[in-house]
């Protein structure tokens, strides 16, 4: 994913031990912001879901019920354009620097949180959430940290294999439309299985090129909390995304 060029200044070469070290605590941190913000999005999901299920459930009559349900897609529309606004606005505010990128960072995660609520309203169990999360979690490390460990800069490659897979995407999207309009239930379902593992591929080398980033912003000495809050913003957005696709993808193996 992109960073600003935050600083070209190069730590001094007199001072590598207390590099590695503020390097150590600086990835503890985005991984420990990254948390809070996974945190703040699975309490939002249960509790949003909670709210609009016991409601609606509960509703005296039908135009009651519809009428949650009504507020409920209102909830996720609103949510959906605010996540949207975000990833405008927390880019924009890290680059000048002049405000705390804690306020939209929070709130990212809790729009994310009510959109996310749309998993557990449909029904998808907790074994799968579970098992997904789990998978995710391996997943994000082992990419993340090959990325951050990674001795020559790979990241021009791997920007060139996600071209070729976004081209590949472009192809399944129009495959998925064909088959739309031509019935074919069975193909749609199949190009929908298609589609999820490209993105989950293409979200795995996007990882990678975070953790090269992470790792470039760090030798760079350029260690600021909004810095700190934006590389956890971009591997949660990563773990989001991955996490939602691996979610559909248990589901549709196991019928769920």
């Amino acid at each position: 994913m992109g960073y600003a060029r935050f600083s070209e200044e190069r730590p001094s070469e007199q001072q590598p031990q207390q590099e590695v070290e503020v390097n150590g605590k600086g990835l503890a941190r985005i991984y420990g912001y990254m948390g809070i913000a996974l945190a703040i999005t699975a309490l939002i999901a249960v509790l949003v879901s909670w709210f609009f299920s016991s409601h609606i459930n509960s509703a005296a009559s039908i135009q009651v019920a519809d009428g949650w349900v009504v507020g409920y897609f209102a909830t996720l529309g609103v949510s959906l354009i605010a996540c949207l606004i975000l990833t405008f606005v927390i880019p924009v505010t890290m680059i000048k620097n002049k405000r705390s990128l804690w306020v939209p960072y929070i709130l990212y995660a809790v729009f994310m949180g009510a959109l996310l609520s749309v998993v557990l309203i449909a029904g998808i169990s907790w074994a799968i959430i579970g098992e997904a999360f789990g998978l995710t979690a391996g997943a994000f490390l082992i990419m993340f940290f090959i990325g951050y460990f990674s001795k020559k800069d790979i990241s021009l490659g791997l920007y060139f294999l996600i071209g070729l897979l976004s081209m590949a995407l472009l192809v399944v999207l129009f495959w998925f439309i064909f088959a739309s309009f031509s019935g074919g239930w069975q193909a749609i379902r199949t190009v929908d299985i298609v589609y999820s593992v490209i993105v989950c591929v293409i979200m795995l080398l996007f990882i990678v090129i975070d953790g090269i980033r992470v790792k470039q912003i760090a030798s760079r000495g350029a260690a600021s909390n909004n810095v700190y809050l934006y590389c956890a913003y971009m591997m949660y957005s990563d773990f989001i995304t991955l996490l939602i696709r691996v979610i559909w993808l248990l589901a549709r193996a196991k019928n769920d």
